[in-house]
């Protein structure tokens, strides 16, 4: 039993506040990792693929080939397919387009016509979705948190390329690849990890002194791993309040 002027000195009492010092770090690890990669309203645009429907072959010249769609000719028809998804967590509400002006999404070549619409969740829509020359139009609407729509288009021109003309007030646009998810939404499971490794070496911060070299190996591996995620979020913080 220890006195009342030995308590602080134990190994038990440096060990138990080694364990509320790592679960406070981690918890604080987890607040910002979460709050930073979540961003608030963020509106990706994807360009999925793009199909040519004529191609030369070795016995056909592309030029003797035609394609008509309801009597006119395509001169280089292609089947274009988008996709423009709200990665935030919070709804894109008709009030962020300002002055009530349209979303423009170019896509480089003339829409004839839209083949097909695919929403995600399925039972969602985008209203206010038109066409317009080359350009997809989306009038100030409701796009709801994780909601995204797949557009297959039949063009008449080359596309490879997708540019936006964005009204959205406080809305992040990002064009992103159709198999990119972002550094910042894998801060979370970063920062996640980070404390999981934290937590599984309460037993070297327990016991310093007699601590396997393996284990100090891997404490040292952990804090390498946590400054260098913190390094990164930094830098991508501060390119972020750069280009704002």
């Amino acid at each position: 039993m220890y006195t009342a002027g030995q308590w602080y000195t134990s190994g038990t009492f440096y060990g138990a506040a080694s364990l509320i010092a790592i679960v406070l770090i981690g918890l604080l690890t987890v607040w910002v990792t979460y709050s930073v990669g979540v961003i608030k309203k963020r509106l990706t645009y994807t360009l999925v693929q793009t199909i040519p429907l004529v191609t030369a072959t070795s016995t056909i010249p592309k030029e003797d080939l035609q394609v008509l769609y309801r009597g006119a000719s395509l001169a280089e028809p292609r089947i274009v397919a988008l996709r423009l998804s709200n990665q935030g967590s919070r709804d894109i509400r008709s009030d962020d387009f300002d002055q009530g002006k349209p979303l423009e999404i170019e896509v480089g070549a003339h829409i004839v016509t839209q083949l097909s619409m695919k929403p995600k969740p399925p039972d969602t829509h985008i209203s206010g979705l038109r066409f317009e020359n080359t350009k997809v139009i989306v009038e100030p609407s409701l796009i709801r948190r994780r909601q995204s729509i797949t557009l297959e288009l039949l063009v008449d021109g080359h596309t490879s390329k997708l540019s936006v003309d964005s009204p959205l007030v406080d809305v992040d646009i990002k064009e992103q690849d159709s198999e990119d998810r972002g550094f910042l939404s894998s801060l979370p499971w970063l920062g996640t990890l980070a404390v999981l490794a934290l937590v599984a070496n309460v037993p070297f911060f327990l016991n310093l002194q007699n601590a396997p070299q393996w284990l100090v190996a891997i404490a040292g591996v952990t804090a390498a791993a946590f400054i260098l995620t913190l390094i990164e979020f930094l830098q991508r913080w501060s390119r972020r309040r750069n280009r704002h």
